[in-house]
């Protein structure tokens, strides 16, 4: 009878453990996705919401700079003069490539979008290695309840099968209690 039990336990609670596995993956790989994608936009939106802007003056430009941002945002006009850059930054390209593009800088990589509006070129960009950490932050609090659940429902599962498998125990128990010439039906 425990063995009955135990198999029926391992295998379940097996399945339990595989199902969970395959389904943190795909959660936690969709939600990479899907925040590289919100990643993107944000920084389509940047860019774009800098199109109307007017020329800023050097001293005006100091008061916007912020060394806790991640993005740098560079705009230049269209002969290529600098207009604007939210920060200093010696190793971005003064070419943008329009669009959104992944530009090798300095042995880092940073996900840049340009966008050209006729009048100016402006380029918002981010390093990778930080954008990889927030997605990675946001998926594993996305998995993370998986690990409350898994263990509730391990407990549910030996719950059931010992629920289930109980009338064959009394059925077990009757046929102990019986001698070997007792012909007589079992309950």
């Amino acid at each position: 009878m425990n063995s009955i039990r135990l198999r029926l336990l391992a295998l379940l609670l097996a399945m339990l453990a595989l199902a969970a596995l395959v389904m943190g993956a795909v959660t936690y790989r969709n939600v990479l996705a899907e925040t590289e994608s919100l990643f993107d936009y944000q920084l389509r939106q940047m860019a774009l919401s800098l199109r109307d802007q007017g020329e800023i003056e050097p001293a005006q430009a100091g008061a916007l700079a912020d060394s806790e941002l991640d993005f740098v945002i560079q705009i230049w006009s269209a002969d290529g003069r600098a207009i604007y850059a939210s920060r200093p930054h010696d190793v971005l390209p003064t070419r943008a490539l329009l669009g959104l593009a992944d530009v090798q800088v300095g042995g880092q990589v940073w996900r840049a979008y340009s966008v050209f509006t006729g009048t100016r070129v402006i380029q918002v960009a981010q390093p990778r290695k930080i954008r990889r950490k927030l997605a990675a932050d946001a998926a594993l609090r996305s998995v993370a309840p998986l690990l409350g659940v898994a263990p509730l429902m391990a407990l549910l599962i030996w719950w059931l099968a010992a629920l289930t498998l109980r009338p064959l125990q009394r059925v077990a128990g009757a046929v102990r209690e019986r001698d070997s010439q007792s012909l007589a039906p079992l309950p």
